[in-house]
């Protein structure tokens, strides 16, 4: 795969998100947000306080929009937390960002 593969991915299967980072600058991008599936389909883990959300998301974005860890991403309505986050290179070249989110709890 090259870079221009995945930049036709993204443009094909990406919708439109729109990332805040920590700075509280915000801007969009069109990105890839999805399920990571699990074997034991479950997506809550139990606490002192009740039930929380322990499903993840894959995000796969552009290489001119960079996240942080502690950034945020709202895609169809959810706010993510943004986990972890690196640059995907192929060769020298900076393809995508790839991410773990995590859904933040409506207020």
């Amino acid at each position: 795969m090259n870079c221009a593969a995945v930049q036709t991915v993204l443009r094909r299967c990406g919708q439109t998100v729109t990332l805040r980072r920590t700075d509280g600058t915000e801007e969009t991008a069109v990105a890839i947000v999805q399920p990571i599936l699990r074997q034991d389909d479950r997506q809550n883990l139990p606490q002192p306080q009740g039930l929380e959300r322990e499903d993840a998301f894959l995000y796969l974005g552009p290489p001119d929009k960079p996240l942080e860890g502690g950034a945020r991403v709202r895609c169809r309505e959810q706010d993510y937390a943004v986990c972890q986050a690196q640059p995907i290179y192929i060769a020298s070249t900076l393809s995508h960002w790839w991410a773990v989110l995590r859904p933040e709890a409506a207020v």
